[in-house]
């Protein structure tokens, strides 16, 4: 699994680029030069997060579970949450 050393909350990044879409959308506007900029950016920042993240679900599945491979497995999982530790679940909400 590559290392992502600049967290990125996928799940933010694709509700705020679904959002400005459907706006466009529903006003039946054209997005600005300034606000496809913008989506590029989530979309190039997202993107090699999740693929680290899906990387390393499918090392697991596809090689058992080895320590390493969970560390690599949070580790991923942080940087898709934007964080750049972890944080338990009880601790988040």
């Amino acid at each position: 699994m590559s290392t992502i050393n600049q967290p990125w909350d996928v799940a933010m990044a694709l509700r705020d680029l679904s959002a400005g879409l459907a706006g466009h959308v529903h006003a039946a506007t054209v997005p600005t030069h300034r606000e496809l900029n913008e989506w590029l950016h989530y979309i190039n920042r997202a993107a090699p997060v999740y693929w680290a993240l899906e990387s390393a679900c499918e090392d697991i599945v596809e090689d058992g579970v080895t320590e390493s491979q969970v560390q690599a497995l949070k580790q991923a999982l942080t940087c898709a949450q934007g964080q750049a530790e972890y944080w338990h679940r009880k601790d988040r909400w």
